[in-house]
């Protein structure tokens, strides 16, 4: 697989806006691939949740049982909510992917480089504090976006717990309270969770707005190529793959996927 199909941020700021969802379909007479480019949304009466269900449907109906497999992006796997509303205000479409998998017993995955290894590969090219401070960042705007929030200490806690185990930085601090002086100390303004705006600028990978911008390419870089290497193996195995990640991966690893077809 030609991982320099990949379309690169500058090639993806000049393309005309896409529609989201973001959705194809790729075969090769035996086997399927359903992508589903979603955005990222709690929101249960967005459309994309009925599109998604008709998308899911739809490759259920058209793979065998035996040979499916379903890839969400995140890194980890959402519990399994009592309902559909439940599933997606609580998890959003990664929840909700898990609810439909669950129904129709279909193993769920998310194929993900290792925290561990992100930040190997990240220490090569940034400062502890720029790579902290991004892991920290790109989880403000996944609290702003739900509908059921717990308060922002209690949400970003078990994150930065797991960062210090994962990266064994015993002696760097990954106390909110330090999040908030590193941000200081690249945007000169206080910690501010209600600039909605804000918060989505800076881990934009098509902006360039300071240092956290190219951390955030840099990683969606490695995560693609990461990613597409995966689904090259389940696809070589000879599996049915239904896969939902945001509508930015779905557009950018579409050339290097549709060479399996």
């Amino acid at each position: 697989m030609n991982k320099n199909l990949l379309i690169s941020f500058d090639e993806y700021q000049k393309m005309p806006p896409n529609k989201v969802p973001y959705t194809y379909i790729i075969s090769n007479g035996k086997q399927y691939l359903y992508y589903f480019g979603s955005k990222h949304s709690y929101d249960a009466t967005l459309p994309q949740f009925v599109e998604l269900k008709a998308f899911f449907e739809e490759f259920v109906s058209k793979t065998e049982a035996k040979d499916r497999i379903v890839l969400i992006e995140g890194g980890g796997i959402p519990p399994i909510a009592d309902s559909e509303d439940l599933a997606i205000t609580k998890y959003g479409e990664m929840g909700y992917v898990r609810y439909l998998s669950n129904k129709n017993h279909i193993d769920i995955y998310s194929p993900e480089p290792s925290r561990a290894l992100m930040y190997k590969e990240l220490l090569k090219h940034f400062s502890r504090e720029e790579i902290e401070y991004y892991f920290f960042a790109s989880i403000v705007p996944q609290w702003i976006r739900m509908s059921q929030k717990p308060s922002f200490e209690e949400y970003v806690q078990g994150f930065l717990e797991r960062d210090k185990k994962e990266s064994n930085w015993d002696d760097f601090d990954f106390s909110l309270e330090n999040m908030k002086i590193i941000h200081k100390k690249l945007f000169n303004i206080d910690f501010d969770t209600s600039d909605s705006q804000f918060s989505k600028k800076i881990v934009d990978p098509t902006k360039q707005f300071s240092i956290i911008n190219d951390v955030v390419r840099f990683v969606s870089n490695y995560r693609n190529e990461y990613i597409v290497d995966e689904l090259e193996r389940y696809w070589n195995e000879g599996k049915n793959v239904f896969v939902v990640y945001g509508s930015t991966h779905a557009v950018i690893q579409e050339p290097v996927l549709r060479t399996l077809e």
